[in-house]
């Protein structure tokens, strides 16, 4: 099955709706985070207010107008009454839905039922129960709206232990089933802007661009050791600022497994004199090692597009360097794509070095 990259599924949640779209990826690559997003992108679209069904409390389907209801349904959790429990009613017994599921049956209800990890369960009756609602649109016999919309993600067998292949029926009626890639480390870096501004250590991206094999490592065994996805790489930037600096090694760990966490620990610890570097230190930059290069390299894109001239470094220091070059401008635009075109047209060296790569690369054979 070919792959496609998160920014290229919410392309296309945008142009075709997300309604019976079945997301496969390896944990950690943002299908979950896509789909809340999508969400609340629809619900600004339609002018409701965006409510998680699970915090919403009123009597009646009267409550659920001029809101866009959302539901996220961790599959390999729920148990049977979870989703339909029997209840007396009046003389008789009938199946009654819980409270957060029965606004989405309310006639005119707008929202999104997100089952998440439906490869993952393991309880035959919520499978069955579950296989309904994408099926038929319906639970314990209660029909969904037709305004409500129902999205899955799953993992494939080889990305967990625990994951179970789907009958083909239910995979038939599944509008796109669409296998999710990580991202690059560039699209990562333009999510995190988008979702978080300034709220992240860009140091992290630092580390990401001089390894970006580090930001979704393949073939990880499961167990109790923790390895780096996108999403451990999010949690990570947004808490590293309040990391204690006695506990930074342990925490690195903790949250991207010893391996992971020692490298980014010991980037960490790299110290380079960007200065000097600016300056057109060339016999400063060549003592560098490989990592404390990237480091530099990474630090001095990051005062480039503030406005930095980047002239003399590139003149001085990276004059017949082409891959460092590249490397340099690769590492701006991922932090500001227009600051770096910006930087790279506004002088005239880097204008006429970076002119000439792109001739090169071109007229490859």
């Amino acid at each position: 099955m070919a792959e496609v990259s998160i920014a290229r599924v919410r392309s296309l949640f945008k142009a075709l709706g997300a309604d019976r779209v079945l997301l496969v990826g390896p944990p950690g690559v943002g299908k979950s985070q896509t789909v809340r997003v999508y969400a609340e992108e629809q619900a600004a679209r339609l002018g409701l207010e965006f409510v998680d069904a699970r915090s919403l409390d009123v009597s009646g389907c009267g409550g659920v107008e001029g809101k866009y209801l959302f539901l996220h349904l961790f599959a390999p959790t729920l148990r049977p009454e979870d989703l339909a429990f029997v209840a007396k009613r009046g003389d008789r017994y009938d199946f009654v839905l819980p409270r957060h599921l029965e606004y989405f049956t309310c006639p005119g209800a707008r929202g999104l039922i997100f089952i998440d990890e439906i490869t993952n369960v393991q309880l035959a009756d919520v499978l069955t129960a579950l296989f309904s609602l994408v099926l038929d649109k319906t639970i314990a016999g209660y029909k969904l709206s037709d305004d409500v919309e129902v999205v899955a993600a799953g993992n494939a067998p080889d990305e967990s232990s625990v994951a179970n292949l789907l009958p083909a029926p239910l995979v038939d009626r599944f509008r796109l089933v669409v296998r999710v890639a990580p991202p690059s480390v560039t699209e990562w870096a333009r999510w995190m802007e988008e979702r978080y501004g300034d709220d992240w250590d860009r140091r992290v991206l630092g580390f990401l661009l001089g390894d970006e094999s580090s930001l979704a490592p393949r073939g990880e065994s499961e167990g109790l050791e923790k390895y780096p996805t996108p999403r451990t790489w999010t949690e990570v930037a947004l808490m590293l600022p309040r990391i204690p600096e006695d506990d930074m090694l342990f925490v690195l760990s903790f949250a991207l497994g010893r391996k992971y966490g020692g490298m980014f620990y010991d980037y960490l610890r790299t110290e380079v004199d960007v200065d000097r570097l600016l300056r057109g230190d060339r016999a400063y930059f060549d003592g560098l090692s490989i990592r404390a290069k990237y480091i530099a390299l990474f630090q001095a894109a990051s005062q480039i597009v503030k406005g930095k001239s980047p002239c003399v470094f590139a003149r001085d220091v990276l004059a017949e360097r082409r891959e460092w070059l590249i490397v340099l401008v690769k590492m701006m635009k991922a932090i500001d794509a227009k600051a770096a075109a910006k930087a790279v047209f506004g002088c005239k060296y880097m204008r006429d070095a970076w002119g000439k790569a792109a001739v090169d690369i071109l007229s490859y054979k």
